[in-house]
């Protein structure tokens, strides 16, 4: 009776004997029944009925035809059930139906749950005699046999009460899982658990007086203890739970909350209701609030800053939030000596961490940390390097910030930058200021503001200056009370120029250092087409010496054979550029870049232009010079060992291409220094050899000095050579190996 046959209509089908078989028999054909079924009202009422002698036989599915049943066993649904699932052949070309799991396209219609009338075991172990069950019903007819377990209590914010999870267990089955009051199971911890998560955590709204009135003092103690870096700040909130603990108990739900509270404030209103020292104990949290201000200001802009004590957490310490276009702007200097509270400690551990020769001078240590805190100001420069400057400066002992060991100062007290965007949403934050400003400089930071100063002040396809004069910068828009400032610059755009709105005031600069070239080439174009003809003329018509040649003009002639003699493999085209750049370069040289005005460049312009005859006659000889000298030295009979590497150092193939013009007669004079130390060395070779030990440690000077060094250290490097080779020809500054060592970072 547990299992209704097909008749019953429980299988949705019946059966009728095929032509094939007119007898019946085991072959049926299946067809469709009616779908209404009279009995199928019954079977509910029938399964639960017959559920309540069978509680020990109810299987969980555990995949087709495969039940798992009490005592953890796995039994299959014997194969003559009505719920048992073939997996039928499939036809060619379709896919095979049945479970997914099992390789069928069909979803299984298998009930979860079942009850079986015999478990039996033959070849395995099978349940027969099976129908489909609700596992509710055992829960209510087996409630003598169900265990219960809990797991996972924690306070609900949504339901504004603490649950846990009700796992409903029979003969080892999980039947149901809900959340449930854990209160009605354990009141104390739930009581525990309600006044850590909605109380202290706060996590969900509590509309009662003593709670909004705790929560402003909370703020309150909490700010203090934040900022000054009380280690009570981290003990807090166990402060607040110890005092909540001894006033409330048995509540584990808002609504419980409520009816407390009311009862016990009909006796003390300012029940719950807690001070200052009931949560310090009496410790001293005072502090100055223009220390640690909520607020600084940088220029006209005020930025918010916020304070935590959390020690190894990514927020610790002071967070200033800075909106994106001030990003860019700000320097590192700036950034670490926001918080006047925090540069006293600042100042005490850096002086502490000098090496101990430089220590000693600064003890005591925190008489001078407090005296450099009120007098020093990094300005805009990098801290340490300003900071070592001031401390040379004020106390007379030489300091540099490579005395100082990388990343010595503590996270908090290193202020951490929040780079927000115009609705003060987060954008970066980190307490690396370059590596921020690196990782926001591919941001598109256009707006509509920005466009349409873009559309008044760009202007493209120029040939002179006819823009009228540009200022320095202009404020676009004011973005999170920030102006958001732009450059205009001069850049150049193949051979016209272009004036464009930057972000940055250095990008405007490096770009107006092409603009203005690509602009005095424009205005002088007329000029320069006479001595480009005549350079050009010079490299084309160079004649070995003693040869006639074509005749030429001005110092361009003994330029030319010579030029011949010493190089006869430069081309002519690169000779003229070079030329033409030196030129340009000593006749207009564009110092200071402000102001961008017409009638400052006109008259730049002109000036320049009578200048140019007088400098290419300069060049011409210069150049001639050089070659001689090179020449003459290169047939020297007894050269010193590394002559020739010097000689190449000096005058290269394109000697014109990576000289500077002022740099072209300090040349001359290098090369009359390497003829001095040839006559020298050629009388006495182990005194040379003593003076070039002297140049030994400068030898790979270009991998250890800086980029931005280099130029000036190999100019510096060559008036080295002159003063301890050919002292008598003098040096166009002091110089020595300290000075040298010193700029290179020795």
């Amino acid at each position: 009776g547990v299992e209704p046959t097909a008749q019953a209509g429980v299988s949705g089908v019946t059966g009728h004997p095929s032509a094939s078989n007119p007898r019946g028999g085991a072959r049926w054909t299946p067809v469709k029944t009616a779908p209404e079924d009279p009995f199928h009202a019954l079977y509910p009422g029938l399964h639960r009925s017959i559920l309540s002698g069978l509680l020990g036989q109810i299987a969980q599915k555990q995949e087709r035809n495969r039940y798992k049943v009490a005592g953890n066993r796995l039994a299959a649904l014997f194969p003559g059930s009505h719920l048992f699932e073939r997996q039928d052949r499939p036809k060619k070309g379709r896919a095979p139906s049945g479970d997914p799991a099992a390789g069928g396209g069909a979803k299984s219609r298998q009930p979860e749950w079942i009850m079986a009338a015999e478990i039996v075991e033959t070849s395995q172990l099978f349940a027969r005699t099976a129908a489909a069950i609700d596992p509710t019903w055992a829960v209510s007819l087996g409630a003598h046999l169900c265990e219960s377990r809990y797991a996972e209590p924690a306070w609900n914010s949504r339901s504004g009460r603490v649950l846990v999870l009700e796992k409903i267990l029979l003969h080892g089955l999980e039947i149901s899982r809900n959340r449930t009051d854990y209160g009605k199971i354990d009141a104390a911890h739930a009581t525990e658990l309600f006044i850590r998560g909605a109380l202290v955590a706060e996590e969900g709204h509590i509309p009662l007086r003593f709670f909004s009135e705790n929560r402003k003092t909370r703020e309150k103690v909490e700010t203090a203890l934040t900022r000054v870096r009380h280690h009570q700040a981290q003990d807090l909130d166990e402060a607040i739970y110890q005092f909540y603990a001894e006033r409330i108990h048995g509540v584990s739900s808002v609504h419980d909350l409520h009816r407390f509270v009311a009862e016990k404030s009909r006796r003390d209103p300012d029940f719950c209701i807690f001070t200052e020292d009931d949560l310090l104990g009496g410790a001293d949290a005072s502090f100055d609030g223009q220390l640690f201000p909520d607020k600084v200001l940088l220029g006209n802009t005020a930025l918010p800053l916020t304070y935590a004590f959390d020690p190894g957490e990514e927020a610790d310490g002071v967070t200033v939030q800075v909106p994106l276009p001030v990003a860019s702007q700000l320097t590192a200097g700036q950034v670490q000596w926001l918080v006047p509270g925090l540069r006293e400690e600042q100042i005490s551990l850096l002086l502490r961490a000098l090496p101990k020769l430089l220590r000693r001078s600064f003890a005591p240590v925190d008489v001078h940390a407090a005296e450099i805190a009120r007098e020093f100001d990094p300005g805009r420069g990098d801290f340490l390097a300003a900071l070592a400057e001031f401390l040379t400066r004020k106390y007379r002992i030489h300091v540099r910030a490579s005395d100082w060991p990388e990343r010595i100062l503590p996270a908090h007290l290193c202020p951490r930058v929040e780079v927000v965007d115009r609705q003060a949403r987060p954008l970066a934050a980190g307490r690396d200021l370059a590596a921020l400003q690196q990782q926001l400089e591919a941001r598109d930071h256009r707006s509509d503001a920005w466009n349409r100063a873009a559309r008044h002040w760009e202007k493209h396809g120029l040939h002179a200056w006819t823009f009228g004069d540009l200022p320095e910068s202009i404020t676009v828009e004011e973005v999170g009370g920030a102006p958001l400032k732009a450059y205009p610059g001069i850049t150049a755009a193949g051979e016209s120029v272009s004036v464009r709105l930057f972000r940055k005031e250095a990008e405007a600069a490096a770009a107006c250092e092409g603009g203005l070239r690509k602009l005095v080439e424009l205005g002088v174009a007329r000029d320069l087409v006479g001595l480009r003809k005549e350079l050009l003329h010079t490299a084309r018509n160079l004649k070995a010496p003693g040869r006639e040649g074509a005749p030429l003009k001005g110092g361009f002639e003994a330029l030319g054979r010579q030029w011949q003699a010493a190089v006869p493999a430069y081309p002519p085209e690169a000779f003229q550029e070079s030329g033409i750049r030196r030129i340009l370069e000593a006749a207009f040289s564009w110092d200071p870049l402000y102001p961008l005005d017409a009638r400052r460049f006109e008259a730049f312009l002109e000036e320049g232009r009578r200048r140019l005859p007088a400098l290419a006659y300069q060049l011409g000889e210069l150049a001639r010079e050089i070659l001689v000298l090179k020449d003459s030295l290169r047939a020297f009979p007894k050269p010193y060992p590394g002559m020739d590497a010097d000689l190449a150092r000096l005058v290269p193939e394109d000697f014109l291409a990576q000289t500077p013009f002022g740099q072209l007669r300090h040349v001359v004079r290098y090369l009359k220094a390497v003829r001095i130390r040839a006559e020298r060395a050629s009388v006495n070779r182990a005194k040379d050899a003593e003076r070039a030990a002297l140049l030994v440690p400068f030898a790979p000077w270009r991998e250890r000095v800086a980029v931005a060094d280099r130029e000036r250290f190999r100019w510096l490097l060559e008036e080295y050579r002159v003063s301890v080779f050919a002292q008598e020809l003098g040096t166009a500054e002091t110089v020595s190996a300290p000075k040298l060592r010193a700029l290179g970072g020795w």
